[in-house]
């Protein structure tokens, strides 16, 4: 004799069930989500990294053809025949219609003359590595956000006057690699002269293994940092400047390397080490403006942004010593 088995109808889920199933969902979507922003963070800044060491390649090409780093008192590359000595840059980018400015007149010429060089020096280079593409994405991290904001809101207006602007890019240069040693000695530690600006090539490296030339302007594998602002501390979601002791930037070196440096650790260092104590301190901003090239004093509406957080030591920008001193521990 056989054995029969009655099925049922099955019992749907309680009212009360369901809210627990929901709310596992809830807790696993709120562990999850944070985490797969941590990797797409990760994998951007990872990105980021990859085109560091593609500019840290092209420097060094550039230095091997023309003898000496890129400056901002010669012409574009292209123009060896209208080389004139004290040149701004912008005017280097557009002969046929900027003229020099003539020698370098010392403190009181414009920071734009020398320092921002270290900002738009792929905007200026591009015309050299990719035939004027001066917005190619090679100069930004895609962990950059706000720089690559800037570069979409103003890809298509007007004012770029058919592409000839300067965009400031997510990695910066050393100035030291166009002074002189001797504007960053103990005694004179960052004093602008004729005489202390000067084209620098790889043979005026003291210590190549040591000496940062280009670094990420701030810490992209971060997107958080405390800012403090008239003595009130405020969290934001923004990567810290290269030179918060928060950071943990990549630098390419004079050595064709790109490692990663502590600044906490390098900060502690330097408070004991006159040989990594930078001349100078700088407040970074979040981001630089957009400059138009034909008209370099006067900034586009909607450039940049003025925020940072917080004022810390110039490393790697104004190294003591210059091009034959050290930035990182031996």
């Amino acid at each position: 004799m056989g054995v029969r088995v009655t099925v049922g109808r099955g019992r749907g889920f309680t009212l009360i069930e369901l809210l627990v199933v929901i709310s596992i969902i809830g807790v696993l979507l709120g562990i999850l989500i944070p985490a797969l922003a941590g990797a797409r963070l990760t994998a951007r800044s990872t990105v980021g990294v990859v085109n560091l060491r593609s500019l840290s390649q092209m420097l060094m090409l550039y230095e091997q053809e023309q003898q000496f780093f890129p400056n901002p008192f010669d012409p574009k590359p292209d123009d060896r025949a209208r080389r004139v000595r004290g040149t701004r840059w912008a005017d280097a980018l557009h002969p046929s219609e900027d003229e020099p400015v003539g020698d370098f007149e010392g403190p009181a010429q414009p920071q734009w003359s020398t320092e921002f060089f270290s900002v738009y020096w792929y905007s200026w280079l591009s015309d050299w590595h990719q035939q004027g593409a001066r917005d190619s994405e090679v100069q930004f991290s895609p962990a950059d956000r706000l720089a690559l904001d800037q570069l979409n809101q103003y890809r298509s207006r007007v004012e770029v006057r058919n592409g000839r602007y300067l965009w400031p890019g997510s990695y910066y240069m050393s100035p030291t690699l166009w002074s002189s040693p001797s504007r960053y000695s103990a005694g004179a530690r960052g004093a602008m002269s004729a005489e202390t600006l000067s084209p620098m090539s790889i043979s005026s490296v003291g210590q190549p293994a040591y000496k940062v030339l280009l670094w990420e302007r701030a810490d992209f594998a971060k997107n958080n940092r405390i800012t403090i602002n008239s003595g009130s501390a405020t969290r934001e979601q923004l990567p810290p400047s290269w030179c918060n002791p928060e950071a943990r930037p990549h630098v390419a070196t004079g050595d064709g390397s790109v490692r990663q440096v502590d600044i906490g650790r390098l900060s502690d260092l330097a408070a004991d080490n006159d040989e990594y104590l930078p001349g100078g301190r700088i407040q970074p901003s979040d981001l630089m403006p957009l400059y138009p090239s034909w008209r370099p004093e006067r900034l586009l509406p909607l450039g940049g942004t003025s925020g940072s957080d917080g004022e810390y030591p110039l490393f790697f920008w104004a190294t003591n010593d210059g091009i034959r001193g050290v930035d990182l521990p031996r």
